[in-house]
């Protein structure tokens, strides 16, 4: 069975659990991870995970230095003694850190493309053209959205090898929950992630107080922390809406899920930072969804080939205060048509977003650059 090369900058960050689902979902070929970083490995289990991080100091030194020359020492070795066909880069700037290494071993390059690594890394002049090099050499480039997609292609890339395989979640550990607001129930929202200007909190929190004005018996939860706590913080403070919303600070994976299932609603009120970063195609809508909870998002990025307005959930503009606390109104004023919307967007998922049959196609693709 040949062996594919999964290669992070760091191996893994809390909130990229979508390539843990890809990594452990390739079934046709023998996988490994090649990383410079190895973190939260307790987490995330991989029998070869290979890092720069576990050599000892001075030829981890001697590697960083030589890496960006693209000498590869210690990555050549392992791909030659681990007869690796093909290296699977994960975000944009890790294929161009590995074009050398796959030009030098003679092997295709794959790059997976996640958004960052998109909306606001080629603002940098010296990653655009480095990215416009990977465009030329690379053999296939991959992105979570059909939105991302057509931008990437506006960039440079190739249109014939650029392909869209969305994110996908294991239906199998995220089952389906009806929802149901039971009478007298505060409607609870959950909002999650980091708490940085492109995922819009701050517009959430204020959709939220709009909303509780018309419908009191509201709740709001939100999972994360970062640099825009402090802004929420004292936005919850000036506003007195400690005792309907609580900041609940970091939590793991499992612990996330079970807020999920104790939540009515997840809003991802996402927004364009003033960087140019943007989202691509946030997993917890996906996660939301695939445990029958709707969603209400940001009509923007790939958010729309996930969410559809009053099908599975509702979409606002950016920064659409308005229409934010409208969509939770509605929810709040119609407990079935939390129910509803609930059951179709596991539907949605099941269709689209399953990991195991997006794996396969990824395979397909490796198949076809290894025949």
């Amino acid at each position: 069975m040949k062996k594919i090369a999964f290669a992070l900058k760091r191996y893994l960050n809390l909130t990229e659990t979508f390539i843990y689902s890809q990594l452990k979902n390739i079934s046709a070929y023998e996988t490994l991870v090649l990383a410079e970083e190895v973190r939260n490995k307790e987490k995330f289990p991989h029998p070869e995970v290979f890092s720069i991080s576990d050599l000892p100091p001075l030829n981890r030194f001697l590697e960083k230095l030589a890496d960006p020359f693209g000498y590869f020492g210690y990555y050549k070795k392992v791909m030659r003694d681990q007869d690796v066909s093909l290296i699977h880069a994960h975000f944009g700037w890790e294929g161009i850190f590995l074009l050398p290494l796959a030009r030098r071993l003679k092997v295709p390059l794959v790059t997976s493309f996640y958004g960052l690594d998109v909306y606001k890394m080629t603002k940098n002049p010296v990653y655009a053209l480095q990215q416009r090099k990977l465009f030329r050499e690379g053999a296939l480039f991959i992105t979570c959205s059909k939105q991302m997609r057509e931008d990437l292609i506006r960039m440079g890339a190739p249109a014939d090898k650029t392909r869209t395989y969305y994110l996908g979640v294991d239906l199998g550990k995220l089952h389906f929950w009806e929802r149901a607001v039971k009478a007298g129930e505060p409607l609870k929202v959950l909002m999650c992630g980091r708490f940085i200007e492109k995922k819009g909190f701050i517009y959430g929190l204020k959709a939220f107080e709009e909303a509780k004005k018309r419908r009191p018996n509201m709740r709001l939860a939100l999972i994360g922390s970062g640099p825009a706590e402090d802004e929420l913080r004292a936005y919850i403070r000036e506003h007195s809406l400690e005792n309907s919303v609580s900041l609940m600070g970091n939590k793991n994976y499992n612990e996330y899920i079970e807020e999920l299932y104790s939540s009515h609603v997840l809003m991802s009120p996402s927004i364009t930072a003033e960087s140019g970063d943007q989202e691509g195609l946030p997993m917890v809508l996906i996660e939301a969804l695939a445990s029958g909870m709707p969603v209400i998002a940001t009509r923007y990025a790939g958010i729309p080939e996930l969410v559809g307005d009053g099908i599975n959930g509702f979409t606002a503009g950016e920064k659409s205060v308005d229409e934010l606390s409208n969509a939770l109104e509605k929810l709040a004023v119609d407990p079935g048509l939390v129910k509803r919307l609930g059951k179709s967007g596991r539907a949605v998922v099941e269709e689209r977003f399953d990991a195991v049959k997006q794996a396969k196609k990824i395979e397909n693709e490796y198949k076809e650059l290894l025949r």
